[in-house]
């Protein structure tokens, strides 16, 4: 992730659960040989109601899984965009960077504030 602040929410590869649905960090431990190699901690819990079809409450905690991955993408990817659009400006372009990025900067914001 191209960003100068380290993110607020929790760290490590989010995996989903297939036997709740929950959403999970996954931590490597390091610790003496008999203990569990992996430790993991609780991001969401998707099925904690009756209202959503099995299916739905999978394709919640995939999308939810994901979301760090597709923050960091979507940073990434504005940066790039950002930095075409100044050098075809450059060269005569008239792009609005902050309008034509705006949705994307509005993602990345709500994602990482920390209020």
């Amino acid at each position: 992730m191209t960003t100068d602040t380290k993110p607020a929410h929790t760290p490590g590869t989010w995996a989903v659960c297939d036997e709740d649905l929950s959403v999970r960090a996954i931590h490597p431990h390091e610790g003496p040989s008999d203990a569990p190699r992996v430790l993991s901690s609780l991001v969401a819990d998707t099925a904690n109601g009756a209202m959503r079809s099995r299916d739905e409450q999978r394709a919640n905690a995939r999308l939810i899984a994901a979301a760090p991955d597709l923050l960091a993408a979507l940073i990434d990817l504005v940066g790039l965009a950002n930095k075409a659009m100044w050098e075809a400006n450059m060269s005569g372009g008239e792009y609005d960077r902050d309008a034509e990025l705006s949705q994307a900067s509005d993602a990345i914001a709500k994602a990482t504030r920390t209020d």
